[in-house]
């Protein structure tokens, strides 16, 4: 008993069907992966030149008393709501203070897995310092946590005078 010309038909359809279906499947998978791609792609980095200039808070600095214990760590908040570049309150611990005559403890916020790095220390005047940090770190997945660091930075000759205003600037 052989197939009949409706058989041979239905069995063309179906096969054309199915090609039908499987480069549709193709098409629909390489404009996903086309799309995904672009979506992935980063936009280009800002030109250094249309950003302005990182901002940061002149925190004054006065040395620390006789009766106190030089290289005494001082606290770092960890609660209540944080200014990352001034004052936190009038009492509380400041961006920066002494640690003895030739060193302040400085204090920045931001990612524990990815700190700011400390990177020059600018002398603007005998009484006046920019501390500058680095906080950039290309395409390095960082925590979205909040913590405090401290670094110690040693305190250029030429800023001799006392109080010290401090600024602390993290450039991204």
């Amino acid at each position: 008993m052989g197939y009949g010309p409706e058989t041979r038909k239905h069995a063309r359809s179906r096969w054309i069907v199915a090609v039908y279906v499987a480069v549709a499947i193709f098409i629909v998978g390489a404009l996903v992966a086309v799309v995904m791609s672009f979506a992935a792609q980063r936009s280009p980095a800002p030109d250094p030149t249309d950003t302005p200039p990182p901002t940061g808070d002149v925190t004054p600095v006065t040395p620390p008393s006789e009766t106190s214990e030089p290289g005494e760590p001082g606290p770092v908040p960890t609660s209540g709501p944080i200014d990352p570049g001034g004052p936190l309150d009038n009492e509380g611990p400041h961006p920066a203070d002494w640690v003895n005559e030739t060193q302040i403890r400085v204090y920045t916020f931001g990612s524990s897995s990815c700190p700011a790095r400390l990177d020059r220390v600018e002398v603007v005047g005998a009484d006046e310092i920019t501390v500058h940090f680095d906080g950039s770190y290309g395409d390095q997945v960082c925590t979205m946590d909040y913590v405090g660091k401290e670094h110690i930075v040693d305190v250029p000759e030429e800023a001799s005078g006392r109080p010290l205003m401090v600024r602390v600037l993290v450039e991204q």
